[in-house]
């Protein structure tokens, strides 16, 4: 079954066609194997089974470079597209980063004082994450999946904590703090 398609794009990589590879890994993935599958006798939708009888065909390179020739402005248009929905992303990140910023600043404006609660929250994960790691020098646990999951939810809560407090960011709300004190 299709999923994320990294080996496919790898594979056509290393054989030499750029274009098609980069276009499995973005949106177009399964354009791309619907194009490849018929034409290697293979299942579109298996991603191993493409992979193998492309490795198969003596051929595999000419058609491979055929198929990127013909295709090529389309598969561009791809990869602008693939290009900009990370653009969007990033965007939104960071859109998303300054609101939080923005959401302090004004709680400071309508309050006179910072967030206690957000305060509250960051030393609960800090404190919870360094008790766990203590813990876990004693006692390491590696049976129970749910504890890992929530161990593994505890570590990203606290790398989120640092992001926010001392990450890149962090410049970024100091000016945005100063400039909501200077008026």
């Amino acid at each position: 079954m299709l999923g994320n398609l990294k080996k496919l794009g790898s594979f056509l990589a290393k054989k030499g066609v750029p274009l098609l590879a980069g276009a499995v890994a973005g949106p177009a993935g399964g354009i791309v194997s619907q194009m490849l599958g018929p034409l290697f006798g293979a299942d579109e939708e298996n991603e191993d089974d493409i992979i193998q009888k492309i490795s198969a065909d003596p051929e595999a390179l000419s058609k491979l470079k055929i198929v990127e020739s013909n295709n090529r402005v389309k598969l561009q248009e791809l990869a602008v597209e693939q290009d900009r929905i990370v653009l969007e992303d990033a965007k939104a990140h960071l859109a998303d980063t300054q609101s939080a910023r923005m959401r302090e600043v004004a709680i400071v404006e309508a309050t006179g004082k910072r967030d206690g609660q957000l305060y509250a929250m960051a030393w609960t994960v800090i404190l919870g994450f360094l008790g766990l790691a203590i813990l876990m020098c004693f006692k390491p646990v590696t049976e129970n999946q749910i504890l890992l999951i929530m161990i593994g939810a505890l570590v990203a809560g606290f790398a989120g904590v640092l992001n926010y407090f001392f990450g890149s960011s962090k410049s970024s709300a100091d000016k945005t703090k100063m400039s909501a004190v200077k008026k």
